[in-house]
């Protein structure tokens, strides 16, 4: 949802997974971005000046990201490929959820409670959860998941949260977590664009207005639903008790850190700190 909010805004390219189907491999302008030599952009939700055309090809910049690793893809270059450039995007946005970048980079991080994110993954159609926990640690951690590829689904599931948000945490980077952004989200787009440096604008707010009826997102999730607490309660439909006491447990170091409390009906996330 914050995707969407964000890719709404007249001044800012989101270059991820807003809406599903989008194909893993790099294309042609993707492999030809890998070669070029550009400035630092950013990693998890990173924030970097540039101009980029709107809804072209964010999947393969995505993909060139995620495998290669480039820099910045600046104007002028996408420009010899005959690729529209908006001018007026000035700030480009990239979903960095499920692989890790190795450059310093501006941005912050959308965290999560893992009760949540597991209920999402257990709903997930398509190719299993093993697979996809798989193709996810082959992105940030490969070694790791040679040590737990026989544990069951929930054990490696906390162990890739731990790894990857527990590596976010360190970091001192501004964090909102989902459960206050759709509590008040206006409140707190007003204060992630100005960390872009960016004027609120409604259109954010009106972002499942641009998106069909049952248009279906990253995730599964319904593109034209505006931003609401729907999701906060889903857990319990989707987990015993029994497993999320286990989950809490295995993953508690970590959303002490996050400043998670983790109680079975009522789970707490801190007060912003933007």
């Amino acid at each position: 949802m914050l995707l969407r909010a964000l890719d709404a805004h007249p001044q800012v390219f989101v270059c991820g997974q807003v809406t599903e189907g989008q194909p893993r491999q790099p294309t042609a302008l993707a492999r030809w971005a890998l070669g070029l030599t550009l400035e630092r952009l950013g990693l998890y939700r990173a924030v970097a000046k540039s101009r980029f055309g709107r809804r072209w090809v964010t999947n393969s910049l995505l993909q060139a990201l995620m495998h290669y690793e480039p820099l910045v893809i600046d104007r002028a270059s996408l420009a010899q490929l005959r690729v529209h450039i908006s001018a007026e995007r000035r700030v480009i946005v990239v979903k960095q959820g499920t692989w890790e970048h190795r450059h310093r980079f501006r941005g912050l991080v959308l965290a999560r409670n893992p009760a949540s994110i597991w209920a999402s993954l257990k709903g997930l159609s398509g190719e299993s959860n093993r697979e996809r926990l798989g193709r996810w640690f082959l992105h940030v951690d490969p070694t790791m998941w040679e040590t737990i590829r026989d544990q069951d689904l929930l054990h490696q599931f906390c162990a890739f949260y731990n790894r990857r948000m527990g590596a976010l945490a360190k970091l001192g980077l501004p964090t909102i977590h989902y459960e206050r952004f759709v509590e008040r989200p206006e409140w707190h787009l007003r204060r992630i664009l100005g960390l872009m440096r960016l004027p609120f604008s409604e259109r954010c707010l009106l972002s499942h207005r641009g998106y069909a009826a049952q248009a279906v997102g990253h995730g599964g999730i319904d593109l034209a639903r505006p931003i609401d607490r729907q999701s906060l309660s889903k857990y319990r439909s989707a987990l015993t008790e029994r497993e999320f006491e286990r989950l809490a447990r295995m993953t508690r170091q970590v959303t002490d850190a996050l400043g998670y409390v983790m109680t079975w009906g009522q789970i707490q996330a801190p007060e912003p700190e933007l």
